[in-house]
């Protein structure tokens, strides 16, 4: 007999949209101590999972859970939903790894503990549950494999560190090597050592130049983007660039303040500047892929590390190139 998991009183419960008073708000643990500007993220993407579950929209609601997991791993509300989502899909192991974070981040939970319950007639809790895969897609071409590996370069503290702005100048192809020319500065000496070590980890290849300048405080690499086109070759034309860029920023919550497209060149391609807002180089990288999928390339042009409204941010000009329609 099946077990129903997705049952009345789990279907469109909230994790922490219980009543102050009753007894759910006595047990919901504290919660942890998270960055201000991924605690909005996290609230912004939350009250869309919840509008697109509640409307029955189970896989719109997935992705906006996945954007909440991606940027707050240990979310437990976005967790327990998650697991909910899984179960309804008949992919207990997934439930079981979301579920399993949900209830380390609140294990007294009447609710996380009542889901669990009816997991375990579906399927016995595993004894090893593996790894969850990242959501984000593998790189198709320079432009994405390189916007990766920036973001796994300011993952590495140790190397970017004193970084305050970075810019690829350009990505073209040279000498049978596609590569890219970045440049790096700080407001002291940058561990160039380490910059340099972090993108050969990051894009399994060699640096192919190297200029340190105003006594170490910039650094111009250049480095090869290995094993994929330099264009992407499953660019299509957007016919409405406008609204695409409009869900790449309120899914990524990379504030989007000015833009402006060129007409199209020779090639039907149209160059788009933007100016963003950006919490991080992982956000940053969230909407670039966003847009890479559709378009011919990309390239963060500038961006620097400032203060605005008390918070620290990224700001700066990215561009793209798309086919016109």
């Amino acid at each position: 007999m099946s077990v129903n998991i997705y049952s009345p009183s789990v279907n469109g419960s909230i994790l922490y949209a219980q009543d102050q008073s009753g007894s759910d708000a006595d047990t919901a643990p504290a919660e942890p101590k998270i960055d201000p500007a991924d605690k909005m993220y996290g609230e912004a993407h939350m009250k869309l999972a919840r509008r697109n579950f509640k409307l029955g929209n189970v896989d719109r609601a997935r992705e906006e859970l996945d954007l909440v997991i991606e940027r707050i791993s240990t979310h437990a509300e976005a967790r327990f939903m998650r697991a909910v989502v899984a179960a309804k899909a008949k992919d207990f192991l997934t439930a079981w790894r979301h579920i399993s974070i949900a209830e380390q981040s609140a294990p007294n939970h009447p609710r996380i503990k009542e889901f669990i319950a009816r997991l375990e007639k579906a399927m016995p809790r595993p004894s090893v549950i593996p790894d969850e895969v990242a959501a984000r897609t593998a790189p198709v071409h320079a432009s994405e494999l390189l916007g990766d590996a920036l973001e796994a370069l300011f993952a590495n503290k140790k190397a970017s560190g004193g970084i305050s702005s970075l810019g690829c100048t350009g990505i073209e192809e040279t000498g049978g090597k596609i590569v890219a020319k970045l440049v790096f500065e700080g407001n002291t000496s940058l561990d160039e050592n380490s910059i340099k070590e972090a993108l050969k980890e990051a894009l399994k290849a060699e640096i192919v130049d190297s200029k340190p300048a105003s006594a170490g405080a910039t650094l111009e690499i250049a480095v090869e983007v290995p094993g994929l086109p330099l264009l992407n070759p499953s660019a299509k034309s957007v016919s409405n660039l406008g609204e695409l860029l409009k869900t790449a920023s309120e899914e990524t919550d990379v504030a989007l303040k000015n833009s402006s497209e060129s007409e199209p060149d020779a090639n039907q391609r149209i160059t788009g500047t933007y100016t963003i807002v950006a919490a991080g180089l992982r956000s940053v990288n969230d909407f670039m892929r966003k847009l890479s999928a559709d378009a011919v390339d990309g390239r963060i042009v500038h961006l620097a590390n400032t203060t605005m409204n008390e918070q620290n941010v990224w700001k700066g000009e990215v561009s793209f190139r798309f086919l016109a329609p």
